[in-house]
């Protein structure tokens, strides 16, 4: 395993996570006192790309094989 890989990985992942459920609540935030609706758009994609990014980690962490 290549642990200065992992760390790199787990990092950017945790990164794209922050930002995307920053965006999520800033989201819902304004769609509550704008009564907006399609901002739901937002809160889904928001969504959708922090769980790619968790499966992004854990295929990255699946596909390092020990070396024999």
């Amino acid at each position: 395993m290549n642990v200065p890989h992992l760390k790199r990985r787990l990092a950017i992942a945790m990164g794209v996570n922050v930002v995307c459920a920053v965006v999520a609540l800033a989201a819902i935030a304004a769609g509550f006192a704008f009564h907006l609706g399609a901002l739901i758009w937002l809160i889904v994609g928001a969504v959708i790309i922090g769980f790619a990014a968790q499966g992004w980690l854990i295929l990255g962490l699946v596909g390092r094989r020990p070396s024999s």
